[in-house]
């Protein structure tokens, strides 16, 4: 297992933060079961196990660690999760009958794995997650498996929720929500947490902060063991044409299949709308200025920005980028138009930029609807300030 694999001390500094997190439960709520924030938790395992945070990427993975993708997770009372949503894809299955609607979530599941683990040169996928009960936090870990799509068995169909396995794991599809569940098993802990509740947090947190002092603040940042994270400026990109909401045929992604001069079936750009241009002026180096930018699997590529109005991100030699993009994360073969669909299959229709400096940058694709989310929540901190 990865947890067991890791340093001793690394392993008990997570599990003294997970402690202290559960601790303060009644910071949001009565219940006697510890509280523990999915994102803390993300967080808190990224930075104790030095893991990439892969949380605002879309991906199948939170966190990659030596080749081994993470999917984090933590929850209470019930152990069904979900694990995949696919309301962009509705429009593909919701006439077919139960046998094939789960054959084909199953696909578009398996997809999504492969896309990630392509993308980020991954050797496998498991799950880390915690369970907790009155005063307790149990860590499981457990392998994150393709669905067997030729050993699917319907085991029932109660209204719009359709209830299958595949000889491995249990699941569990709502129709209504077109939301995927897993039922993650409970047995063998790799660690158990005993957790004491403080009754009253606020008071805790009174007294500790007015203690701080910036001399004690620093020695604190000096002694500790955890590794500090760079937080990056970035800015996110749509996959498609923001006037239409599809993928042209003729340029973006597909700017291989453009008019005029004989291109090479691996040309492409990513769109920068003028509202990124806008909003974000000094994000991109000038026109024509060539800077690096690293790839999911850590490998550098020369880019630039191009085109009439900034409004391209092209790699240099402007092959490099498409055949990352068309070849290896999606597989397609030469001449195939990249279409929303092929997109959403994958799970993925915008693009993550992080700036490092201005001669350094790095990109990733981030969740369905991201780029829409992006522009929705500049254009309230415009607002609102």
């Amino acid at each position: 297992m990865l947890f067991a694999e890791q340093p001793l001390s690394k392993r008990e500094i997570y599990i003294e933060l997970l402690s202290i997190i559960g601790s303060l439960s009644n910071l949001f709520s009565e219940n006697d079961k510890p509280y523990l924030p999915y994102r803390a938790t993300e967080r808190i395992f990224c930075l104790c196990f030095d893991a990439e945070d892969l949380s605002r990427a879309d991906s199948t993975a939170d966190a990659a660690l030596d080749n081994i993708g993470i999917g984090i997770k933590t929850f209470i009372n019930t152990p069904v999760q979900k694990i995949a949503e696919f309301n962009s894809l509705r429009h593909t299955y919701r006439d077919l009958n139960d046998k094939e609607k789960i054959k084909t979530i199953a696909d578009y599941r398996n997809e999504r794995i492969a896309v990630t683990m392509r993308k980020h040169k991954l050797n496998e996928m498991i799950y880390h997650y915690t369970y907790r009960t009155e005063g307790l936090i149990s860590g499981y870990e457990c392998p994150m498996h393709y669905i067997d799509t030729d050993n699917i068995i319907i085991d029932d169909v109660r209204g719009n929720i359709v209830y299958f396995n595949d000889g491995i794991n249990v699941y569990q599809f709502n129709d209504s929500k077109s939301t995927l569940f897993m039922r993650f098993k409970l047995n063998n802990p790799i660690f158990d947490i005993d957790v004491d509740i403080i009754p009253d947090p606020f008071t805790l947190l009174l007294d500790l902060f007015r203690d701080i002092t910036p001399e004690t603040e620093k020695e604190t940042l000096k002694t500790t063991a955890i590794p500090k994270h760079e937080v990056l400026p970035y800015v996110i990109l749509p996959l498609y044409s923001t006037r239409t909401g599809k993928v042209p045929e003729k340029s973006g992604l597909n700017q291989w299949n453009a008019c005029g001069r004989k291109r090479k079936p691996d040309e492409v750009y990513i769109p920068v709308p003028v509202k990124i241009r806008e909003q974000y002026p000094d994000f991109f180096p000038p026109k024509d200025v060539v800077f690096r930018l690293q790839l999911p699997d850590k490998k550098n590529i020369q880019a630039k920005i191009c085109q009439e109005d900034n409004k391209a991100l092209m790699s240099n030699p402007n092959t490099a980028l498409g055949h990352w993009l068309l070849r290896d994360v999606l597989q397609l073969s030469e001449g195939t138009l990249v279409t929303n669909e092929i997109l959403n299959t994958a799970g993925i229709d915008s693009a993550v930029i992080y700036k490092h400096n201005n001669a350094m940058f790095s990109i990733d694709f981030c969740a369905l609807g991201g780029y829409a989310d992006f522009t929705e929540q500049a254009d309230e901190e415009d607002v609102y300030g």
